[in-house]
């Protein structure tokens, strides 16, 4: 455990209110000094996404295991407890299941495939004009031959 957060949780224990995520992140890189643009430029995230992180705008970071990561990362390089943050980044229902919007109350999914049937129609006509078309173009057509005058040999 790094000295940042040893301060860090001795000023938890002190306030009456735990810092946030933010807050702790923030708090340990002003006091080491650091600025946003180095450490982005060190960690390879955007300058944008730790702004996100220190002020806990969660839904501007890309989601899932990069927001994570991106965390991870950043305790890292601060010297703080990444699974310690990590754990708190838990309780603080960041986790938890999101219910994606739905047009009306239930989504309806055909039991069985089904094939419109104009589409099956379309599909039949342009069989027949294929057949068609195959018919007066491939059929047998007869061979005229045009052979010069005086030849004798005839077919």
């Amino acid at each position: 455990m790094g000295s940042a957060l040893a301060k860090v949780c001795e000023e938890v224990d002190k306030d009456p209110v735990p810092q946030t995520l933010g807050a702790i992140f923030k708090t340990a890189r002003t006091e080491q000094g650091k600025n946003l643009d180095a450490i982005s430029e060190h960690l390879k995230i955007r300058r944008v996404f730790l702004q996100a992180i220190e002020n806990e705008q969660f839904d501007i970071l890309p989601g899932g295991v990069y927001t994570v990561g991106f965390i991870r990362s950043y305790a890292q390089y601060l010297g703080l407890d990444h699974d310690t943050i990590i754990n708190q980044l838990k309780n603080e229902s960041f986790f938890s299941p999101v219910r994606l919007a739905s047009v009306g109350d239930e989504q309806h999914f055909p039991t069985t495939r089904f094939v419109p049937s104009n589409m099956v129609f379309i599909g039949l006509l342009l069989l027949v004009l294929c057949g068609i078309s195959a018919y007066f173009f491939l059929e047998d057509a007869p061979i005229h031959i045009n052979w010069p005058a005086g030849s004798k040999t005839a077919l």
